[in-house]
């Protein structure tokens, strides 16, 4: 298992901040934890505005939603779509591929996701496309305020 947090790169463009394999350790009897994401601030900060579409997705601050998504496998010959392009919003989302695989594109390259693979995105430019097989994904949204 490996977690990888993203941000921007002295260019302003989405890329991974941080990248590392998951090992968890004890916390109490019989329990292990690793951490994989947290905030400093509360609320936490709006995200910089991004340079692809906006996604509005109707998340006030602080609100949270929690879901298991099923992607179809991409083909270049799909029509796009509102995931599959580049696009940014308003909430920090925290998700861990279940089964199959995917790919996140940045502004600097792209992320090949496997099971067990979690990122947390707070609100930059990215775009998502299943492999071939597609994918589960477990993802929370957490509100932010609008882009600065």
């Amino acid at each position: 298992m490996r977690i990888l947090v993203l941000g921007l790169d002295a260019e302003g463009s989405s890329c991974v901040v941080e990248e590392r394999e998951v090992a968890t350790a004890p916390a109490m009897p019989g329990i292990s934890v690793a951490g994989l994401f947290s905030t400093t601030e509360c609320p936490p900060p709006a995200p910089p505005p991004g340079s692809g579409t906006f996604d509005d997705m109707q998340m006030a601050p602080g609100l949270v939603s929690w879901m298991v998504v099923d992607l179809e496998p991409y083909s270049d010959q799909d029509e796009p779509t509102m995931a599959t392009e580049m696009h940014y919003n308003n909430t920090i989302e925290l998700f861990c591929v279940l089964e199959g695989s995917m790919r996140t594109i940045l502004g600097d390259g792209v992320l090949e996701l496997q099971p067990g693979d979690c990122v947390a995105m707070p609100g930059v430019d990215h775009a998502t496309r299943a492999g071939p097989q597609g994918a589960r994904v477990l993802s929370i949204s957490i509100g932010l305020a609008p882009a600065s």
